[in-house]
């Protein structure tokens, strides 16, 4: 903008030269010729002034415009970033584990062909979790597979007396898909752990990776409505 200014004004300028020239060339209007001469020209002047301060406010604005396209990119790098990886999915639980004391809402997963909770220390631990953070509050949903039932009944028996809850819904069959906990906590901040991979071939699999993003957090959880709908309550 200050470009256009600048051109407006230099072009008065050269415009209003041009016509003092003019009648000073011609003062008794004789020289007709040589004043509308000086007067196209700086007109002409005028005109590429003007498209010059123009071209350099455009470029300017194009200029300030990507700054600001760049900043704004810088500014989603650190939400992109981070997604955080877990090699071992064991050391997510144990994270898990320490957060749903503080939890509002959780849920979650576990839609496996051949794992069985009752051979797993770690998973144990984990229900063990379950029931301490629902005598505090916590609301759990979970969705399981079929052969999960003796331990969704156990636990829902457990925690009737408490003051959250566990819901958890049965699957009558085990989709190939991807496990997740989704936690809402106190201060309605949420996080999300996704992976443990289900196929009909091998089973569970690594990695397990945590995000904070919210649209991805609520997409999940949506997608964990679904799964209810189409599972039978206990």
């Amino acid at each position: 903008m200050k470009f256009y200014i600048l051109g407006i004004i230099i072009s008065g300028i050269i415009l209003s030269f041009s016509i003092y020239l003019s009648l000073e060339y011609s003062p008794e209007y004789k020289e007709y010729s040589t004043s509308i001469i000086i007067l196209c020209a700086g007109f002409l002047l005028s005109l590429i002034a003007i498209l010059i301060a123009d071209k350099l406010s455009t470029t300017n604005m194009i200029s300030e415009a990507a700054e600001s396209a760049k900043i704004d990119f810088q500014s989603m790098l650190p939400k992109v970033s981070s997604l955080r990886r877990f090699e071992n999915a064991d050391d997510a639980l144990t994270q898990i584990e320490q957060q749903l004391s503080r939890a509002k809402i959780a849920w979650n997963t576990r839609i496996s062909p051949n794992l069985s909770p009752e051979k797993s220390n770690k998973l144990v631990k984990f229900e063990e979790s379950i029931l301490k953070a629902t005598k505090i509050g916590l609301i759990y949903y979970d969705v399981v597979s079929e052969n999960h039932m003796l331990y969704a009944k156990r636990l829902k028996e457990n925690t009737e007396d408490n003051k959250g809850r566990y819901i958890p819904s049965i699957l009558p069959e085990c989709p190939p898909t991807i496990n997740f906990i989704a936690i809402k906590f106190n201060d309605d901040e949420y996080d999300l752990y996704f992976g443990w991979p289900v196929s009909n071939i091998s089973g569970q699999e690594r990695p397990v990776f945590l995000t904070r993003d919210r649209r991805i957090v609520e997409y999940f959880i949506e997608f964990h409505g679904i799964l209810q709908h189409n599972g039978s309550k206990i």
